[in-house]
């Protein structure tokens, strides 16, 4: 009798302790589960080239697509002193000066369009290194609406001859090469793809770049950033003459009939996330 009842506590006790484990494995199950399926889920943000268009009616006929002259003469003397392709220094740390770059500017901007017609998307000239164009005031509240992060880029306030409607003078800041995972990233030469650099820093990478001694010329293939950069609707590394736009973004444009910019998956540089 004495030994019944303790096998039947032993095996209730048994059950008590069996069933608190159990609940505790569906707790962590459940977050493990969660994270794995965030995980995969950001890892498969897909990222499209954004790039003026040419297919739109308003460039049929046209050598360039719709672009709009940028009148300030601060903007273009700011430009060229911080943002001269040729300047070796500059080219290596842009992305450390783009913010007081960018900053500086203390003027209203003005444009004029090269010919009649308004779109969510002009080019600019003169354009320089960090310039993406000007958007229209939809494009602009579709990025407020995703909650685009002012680290992606920066918009000013641009007013346009013969149209009262309101414009944006738009820039994207650069990620720091610094940040790409080199040991996973792959570079080529411009003209011959076959031919593969093991470039492992930035400054190996620009060492290589300015070389005079040698015409070839290293080019991401594969760019590799850590996961955290998925986060971001707008992308563009230093070193790479893309914009990326998220998925997301892409489709929101699309459907409010943004025109003035088409999307393509990149065929050369891969963009990666780990």
């Amino acid at each position: 009798m004495i030994l019944s009842v303790w096998n039947t506590t032993c095996r209730l006790l048994q059950n008590y302790y069996l069933y608190k484990f159990y609940r505790i494995y569906q707790f962590f199950d459940v977050i493990i589960k969660y994270l794995i399926i965030s995980s995969l889920r950001t890892m498969k943000r897909i990222y499209y080239i954004a790039e003026a268009s040419w297919a739109d009616k308003l460039v049929k006929n046209r050598a360039h697509p719709q672009w709009v002259h940028i009148l300030n003469k601060e903007y273009v003397e700011t430009m060229e002193k911080y943002n001269s392709w040729l300047s070796k220094s500059v080219d290596r740390n842009f992305p450390q000066v783009q913010f007081c770059l960018y900053d500086s500017f203390n003027c209203q901007f003005k444009g004029k369009r090269d010919y009649k017609g308004e779109q969510g998307y002009m080019d600019v000239w003169p354009t320089y290194r960090g310039v993406f164009g000007v958007i229209n005031n939809k494009f602009k509240k579709i990025l407020d609406d995703l909650h685009v992060s002012s680290k992606e880029y920066v918009a000013y306030p641009i007013s346009i001859e013969n149209t009262a409607s309101s414009y944006y003078f738009m820039f994207v800041y650069q990620i720091p090469m610094e940040e790409m995972i080199f040991n996973q990233s792959i570079f080529c030469d411009n003209k011959d793809r076959e031919k593969k650099y093991n470039i492992e820093s930035k400054d190996q990478f620009y060492n290589i770049l300015h070389n005079e001694d040698d015409p070839s010329r290293p080019i991401p293939k594969r760019i590799v950033l850590d996961k955290k950069f998925t986060e971001r609707h707008i992308i563009q590394i230093q070193s790479c003459p893309y914009v990326f736009f998220s998925e997301e973004l892409v489709n929101r444009l699309n459907t409010n009939n943004i025109v003035g910019l088409e999307y393509n998956l990149p065929t050369f540089t891969e963009l990666l996330f780990v």
